[in-house]
């Protein structure tokens, strides 16, 4: 699923470019809706939502929003900005963010495909990237891609890999911010990663590594929905 926020100080604009995205998209999206950048900024410090992508006026109201939006890719480097301005004297400075992509009002559907396109591949790149972490020995990188699962043991993390598990302390929410899609949230302690799934059923996982992970009754339909969804994306 791809979460979205559309960010844009014009109600009737945003409930628009909402509708467009809900055909436009591939997948199955989330999108949330602020009309500031005050708004914006208090939707991700308070993690209320992941976006994976904004879609943002540049200039919201009284405010630059490309200043936010420089802010928000130094602290989350990993989500995707989408400009959007109906003012061509901004576009000289909207590079000092070095947004995704660029969409001047109006715009049609084969732009907003484009940018939807290019949104997916801003996610790609990211992801195949290794994440940094902190540790009590240092900073270490561990590739998303060679992850099996994450552990929650009170304010531990235990990252378990292929070439072993890594302990760090931090939120299993802050770090399931920095995972990609093919990661499942199926119990309150732990999320896994989809590639390495053997066998699922109602009660518990099989990773490909042995290891057997519970599944919350809570949360096993949509942990179901997502996995299947996963399985046979190529299918279909």
């Amino acid at each position: 699923m791809l979460t979205i926020i559309i960010c844009d100080d014009e109600v009737k604009f945003r409930q628009q470019l909402r509708e467009k995205l809900s055909v436009i998209a591939a997948e199955e999206m989330s999108i949330h809706e602020c009309g500031s950048a005050a708004e914006l900024r208090e939707l991700l410090e308070g993690n209320q939502i992941s976006p994976d992508a904004i879609f943002m006026d540049i200039q919201l109201g009284d405010e630059n929003g490309i200043e936010t939006a420089a802010q928000i890719q130094r602290n989350y480097p990993w989500v995707a900005l989408v400009f959007i301005t109906g003012y061509l004297e901004f576009a000289t400075d909207i590079f000092l963010a070095k947004p995704t992509y660029f969409l001047v009002k109006p715009f049609d559907d084969v732009k907003l495909a484009d940018a939807l396109r290019c949104v997916g591949e801003f996610r790609r790149n990211c992801m195949s990237r290794p994440i940094r972490l902190k540790s009590k020995s240092g900073v270490m990188q561990i590739n998303r891609s060679e992850i099996y699962y994450v552990e929650s043991n009170r304010r531990r993390l235990n990252i378990v890999t292929a070439s072993g598990t890594y302990s760090v302390y931090m939120k299993m929410s802050d770090l399931a911010e920095q995972l990609a899609d093919d990661f499942l949230d199926c119990h309150k302690s732990y999320t896994v990663n989809m590639n390495y799934i053997e066998y699922f059923n109602s009660e518990k996982i099989i990773m490909k590594n042995g290891h057997e992970i519970p599944i919350s009754r809570s949360k096993y339909k949509k942990a179901k929905e997502k996995f299947l969804n996963f399985s046979f994306a190529d299918v279909l």
